[in-house]
Formats: C-alpha cells, sequence, structure tokens
C-alpha cells in the first residue's frame, strides 16, 4: 500500500474521530441538567369512600381520586413540571379500568408520568400493563444528565416493608453505572414508620449499594399515607410522600426542582 494513501487514510480516521469527539462534547454541554419534578404517591383510585379512620376521623377517599389527581396535575402544569413520578399504589385494589381512568386524565392533561408498582398495585390483574408497562416492573428513564430509576419494592412481604429481589439487586448494580446523577422511587420506604431513624433490615444491602455507586441523589417513596418525611444520609436524599387521596378535598403532592 502506498505511503500516501496510507496517510490519506489516518488523517481521514483522525478527521473522523475528531468530529465525533467534537460531537460527543457538545452534546455533554447542551443535555439538561435542571428539572422540576412532581412527586405523587397512593392515589389508591378505587369506587372505596374511605380507607382508615383515626381517632373518628376518616382518612383516604379512593373515589375521590378523578378531582384529586386532575388538580394535582394542573397545579404541575401551571408551575411547568417536566414531569410526575407517581410512586405505587396508584389503584386501591389493582382495579384496570381505575388505571385506564388515571392515564386518560395524564394524556388528556398532557402530563408525561413515570409510574411506579405498588403493593395494591396487583399482579394477578395485570394493571400495571395499563400504566404501560409489561414484563418486569423495574425500569429506568434518562433525562438528560438523570437517570430516573424505578424500582419494584412489592416483589418481597409487599404489605408491610418491601423488599428488592436477588434478580433486581443485580440488575440495579449494573444500572447504576453512569456518569448520570440518579433519582431512585420506590414504593416502600427503607426507614420504619414507627421509628423513621431506623432502617427496615432488608434494606441494609440496597443502601450499602446506592452509597458505594456514589452518584445517587435522591430516594422517593410512598406507601405510609401520613407520613411526610425528609432526610440525607450520606448524600442521598430520601422523601416520603404521604398520600395524595388522604384529605377529601386537598390533593397532597410535592414539587421539587433538581439540578446537577
Amino acid at each position: 500500500m502506498p505511503k500516501q494513501f496510507k496517510r490519506t487514510i489516518i488523517w481521514l480516521l483522525l478527521g473522523f474521530f475528531l468530529i465525533a469527539l467534537i460531537v460527543f462534547l457538545n452534546n455533554k454541554r447542551t443535555e439538561k441538567s435542571d428539572y422540576k419534578i412532581g412527586l405523587v404517591t397512593d392515589i389508591h383510585a378505587g369506587n372505596e369512600k374511605t380507607r382508615f379512620n383515626i381517632d373518628g376521623v376518616d382518612y383516604g377517599f379512593p373515589r375521590e381520586y378523578k378531582k384529586l389527581f386532575l388538580k394535582t396535575l394542573l397545579e404541575m402544569k401551571k408551575e411547568k413540571v417536566d414531569f410526575v413520578l407517581a410512586i405505587g399504589d396508584n389503584t386501591n385494589n389493582g382495579k384496570n379500568q381505575y388505571a385506564d381512568t388515571l392515564v386518560k386524565i395524564a394524556n388528556e392533561n398532557k402530563v408525561e408520568v413515570i409510574w411506579v408498582k405498588g403493593n395494591h398495585d396487583r399482579e394477578k390483574t395485570n394493571v400495571m400493563r395499563n400504566f404501560g408497562l409489561k414484563g418486569k416492573y423495574y425500569y429506568f428513564v434518562d433525562k438528560g444528565s438523570w437517570r430516573i430509576i424505578v424500582l419494584d419494592s412489592s416483589e418481597i412481604d409487599p404489605t408491610n416493608t418491601g423488599g428488592i429481589s436477588s434478580e433486581q439487586t443485580l440488575w440495579l448494580k449494573e444500572t447504576l453505572k453512569t456518569e448520570k446523577d440518579i433519582i431512585i422511587a420506590m414504593h416502600h420506604p427503607i426507614y420504619s414508620e414507627s421509628d423513621l431513624e431506623k432502617r427496615h433490615p432488608v434494606y441494609d444491602e440496597f443502601q450499602k449499594i446506592i452509597e458505594e455507586a456514589g452518584n445517587v441523589k435522591y430516594v422517593f417513596s410512598g406507601h405510609y399515607h401520613t407520613v411526610d418525611f425528609s432526610k440525607t444520609v450520606n448524600g442521598i436524599e430520601y422523601q416520603i410522600i404521604k398520600s395524595l387521596t388522604l384529605e377529601k378535598d386537598v390533593p397532597n403532592f410535592k414539587i421539587i426542582n433538581i439540578q446537577k
């Protein structure tokens, strides 16, 4: 092969490499890093009048879900939320008709919702298919410089502490391998409802894994309905959100700003 031809090939390859590098760096610079996120949980969409009573006061109003969910989404649109995390127990008894209604409300109002499975979103009814999920109920969504990891904490002991299976744990370890900052959404909190300073032992390995990853910034959960809680441990902010339908007329939700 003539030397001149070899030099031409080398220069062409170097040129292609340089162009690819410029494109890559430009994409990194333009990657969106600031987001406004809506947080809702425990919608419990259904036809039940109330769910529980504390000291003579009724709480949890499943049949008010349409009104309360719509109010929430309209407020989030007003605040220019980029997307919403619905952190499980989207339905009260896993009935597909209520899942369809939630999706319809979100679509009609052009709000992107990332759905998380809760213990009330029962597998025997395959209700999560109505939220667009098939097969595994753990997955991730990349948003600019952020990765949203959705976990299925109802695989183990769903009505109590929940837990992460060994298969899902292996998947999580691989999914954490990214330069992006990470948000984890899981229905069950890792901390005890009776003592929010105490971690459930079933989540010991989970917390160790996400701390060692070094890029997890938030863990959002629900499940406790009446609890509004936040604390930061080793650089990770843990938040527990109140049930959206806890009260009859006023929805519970949060809007947060995240920045890389």
